[in-house]
C-alpha cells in the first residue's frame, strides 16, 4: 500500500508539471499573439504633412504605386575575375636584364605598342651581330647567305625586335645595345613581376594585359540552386562601384568546384564592362532572372520597418500621409513587390525613411 501511495503521488506531481507547462505555453503564445495584432492594427504614429509647403521643406518625394514585370532570380555573391580568352600573358625568348621600367603598377592602362620596359641581352647582342655581318658581306646577293640573312632576321623578330628596331640597326650598322619591349595588345596591366636591375630568362611570364571590356564573375553555388541554371541564362551584377546602376550579362559556364563541400558548383558570368569601372578583386552581389512575372512594386527606400513589419506611407485626400502595413514579396536593389496592402496608382512617400525621422 505504501508504494502504491507514493507511485501515485509522484504520478500526481508529474501530471501537475506537464498541466503547468501546457498552460505557460499557452499564455506565452497568446501574449506574443496580442502583440503581433496590436502592433499590426496601431503602426506607430507619424507627423502629418499637412500642406504641399511643408513636404517641400522636408524634402519628401513621391511615386505612385504601378505594375511592373519583376524577375524571379536568384541572389548570389560574387567575385570579379579577369576574362583568360582576353587576357595576353608576357614573356621573353632571351635571357637578358632589365635595366628601365616604364610601368610597374597594376591596374594602369596600357595602349598597344607602348613600352613597358627596357632589356640588355648579351644573347640578343649576339645574334644582331652576326646579322650585320651577313648584311656587310659582299656576297651578301648569293641565294645561300640571302636565305641566312632572312633567316636571323625572322630569329630577330621572334625574339621582339619591331621592324623600326631592325630599321634604326641596318641604319647605323652597330647592334640595338637595349630593346625596348613594348605592350603587345591594349589593356590594363593585370600583374607584373618586373623591376629595374631584374635578371630575366626565355618563358616566365613579366607581364599578364588583360581587356576588361568584357568580366567574368565567379559564383559559388549548392546542388539546389545549380540545378536552375542554364548557360546563356541572364543576370544582373550589382556593386558599389557601380553605384545605383548595374550590369548585364549571361551565364557563360557551370562547373565543380573541387575547393568546395557546401557549395560544389563553379558558375562563370559574363558581362560588358565599357566604361572600365569593374576591375578584378571587386566583388558584389548576382542577381541570376529565371523569368518574368507582372509584380505591384514600390521603391526600396519606401519601405520603413518597425519590429519586423514594413511600413509605407500613402497620401491621403487632405494632403497628410499616415502608415500602412504592407506584405513584401520579391525585391530587387531598386524595387520591391507589395503582395498586400497597396492599391495600383495610390501615392505614396518615396524617401520614407526621412519622412520615419521627423516622426
Amino acid at each position: 500500500m505504501h508504494k502504491k501511495f507514493i507511485i501515485r503521488l509522484i504520478c500526481l506531481v508529474a501530471g501537475l508539471l506537464l498541466l503547468t507547462l501546457a498552460v505557460l505555453r499557452w499564455w506565452s503564445y497568446m501574449h506574443n499573439l496580442r502583440t503581433v495584432r496590436r502592433m499590426v492594427s496601431n503602426p506607430p504614429t507619424m507627423i502629418s504633412i499637412i500642406t504641399r509647403e511643408r513636404a517641400h521643406a522636408l524634402g519628401l518625394t513621391t511615386l505612385k504605386v504601378r505594375m511592373l514585370p519583376l524577375p524571379h532570380f536568384t541572389q548570389v555573391i560574387g567575385d570579379v575575375v579577369a576574362d583568360e580568352s582576353r587576357t595576353t600573358h608576357l614573356s621573353l625568348r632571351f635571357t637578358g636584364t632589365i635595366v628601365e621600367m616604364r610601368s610597374d603598377s597594376n591596374a594602369k592602362e596600357v595602349h598597344q605598342g607602348e613600352i613597358l620596359f627596357v632589356v640588355r641581352s648579351n644573347e640578343l647582342n649576339a645574334i644582331e651581330q652576326e646579322y650585320l655581318l651577313a648584311l656587310r658581306s659582299t656576297v651578301s646577293n648569293e641565294g645561300n647567305v640571302r636565305r641566312h640573312i632572312d633567316g636571323l632576321k625572322h630569329r630577330l623578330e621572334r625574339l621582339g625586335l619591331t621592324q623600326t628596331d631592325l630599321a634604326a640597326m641596318e641604319r647605323k650598322g652597330e647592334p640595338l645595345r637595349d630593346l625596348s619591349i613594348r605592350s603587345p595588345v591594349s589593356g590594363y596591366i593585370l600583374s607584373q613581376t618586373t623591376t629595374s636591375g631584374m635578371n630575366v630568362v626565355p618563358g616566365y611570364e613579366l607581364v599578364s594585359i588583360t581587356d576588361l571590356a568584357h568580366v567574368i564573375v565567379v559564383t559559388h553555388l549548392d546542388s539546389q540552386e545549380g540545378s536552375l541554371l542554364r548557360v546563356g541564362q541572364k543576370a544582373e551584377f550589382h556593386a558599389l562601384a557601380l553605384g545605383r546602376d548595374y550590369l548585364e550579362g549571361r551565364l557563360k559556364m557551370i562547373s565543380p568546384a573541387t575547393d568546395r563541400l557546401e557549395h560544389p558548383l563553379l558558375a562563370r558570368f559574363e558581362f560588358l564592362n565599357p566604361e572600365k569601372r569593374l576591375l578584378p578583386g571587386m566583388f558584389g552581389e548576382v542577381l541570376i532572372i529565371h523569368d518574368v512575372s507582372p509584380a505591384l512594386v514600390v521603391a526600396r527606400e519606401a519601405v520603413v520597418f518597425r519590429r519586423d513589419v514594413a511600413y509605407v506611407y500613402v497620401a491621403r485626400g487632405d494632403g497628410a500621409f499616415e502608415p500602412r502595413v504592407v506584405t513584401l514579396g520579391r525585391s530587387t536593389p531598386s524595387e520591391i513587390e507589395v503582395k498586400a496592402g497597396l492599391n495600383e496608382g495610390e501615392v505614396v512617400i518615396r524617401n520614407a525613411a526621412q519622412l520615419d525621422q521627423h516622426s
